[in-house]
């Protein structure tokens, strides 16, 4: 059985994001709880491509729990907040498809963790990302 590898990134310090299936599931339970829906399925928000900042949010959240599991979310949003979304969103695309494990099969079917893409419900990215997916907090 393979391991899920953890994602580096930097927030409010260097950080490492670990979506697993435990993390995807507790994204979907948490997400549903804020929509007042039965179920949410994260696979089907990314195949439209239109996460919104409250479903990229959680899911950050819930990649980072593994580290300090009494972080919250209020936590995650503030640290979050010196970081442009579009960093954040290559990060946790990066986290899903080591969680589908494409980064062994490069042969692997792509729609298994397309890419989260926030859409036009996530408001405007600051355009100042430098590529890398890992952001510096800066100055």
């Amino acid at each position: 059985m393979r391991a899920v590898k953890t994602i580096p990134i930097h927030l409010d310090k260097p950080r490492h994001i670990l979506l697993d299936l435990r993390a995807i599931y507790k994204t979907e339970l948490a997400l549903a709880k804020v929509y007042g829906e039965k179920r949410v399925s994260l696979p089907k928000i990314f195949k439209a491509g239109d996460l919104s900042m409250t479903e990229l949010l959680h899911l950050l959240w819930m990649g980072l729990l593994h580290e300090e599991p009494n972080l919250t979310l209020d936590q995650v949003a503030a640290m979050a907040s010196g970081v442009p979304s579009r960093t954040i969103d290559l990060v946790l695309g990066e986290a899903l498809r080591e969680q589908a494990g494409m980064q062994e099969t490069p042969d692997a079917d792509p729609t298994m963790a397309p890419p989260i893409g926030t859409g036009s419900g996530s408001g405007p990215t600051d355009g100042s990302s430098s590529g890398s997916p890992i952001a510096s907090s800066g100055g």
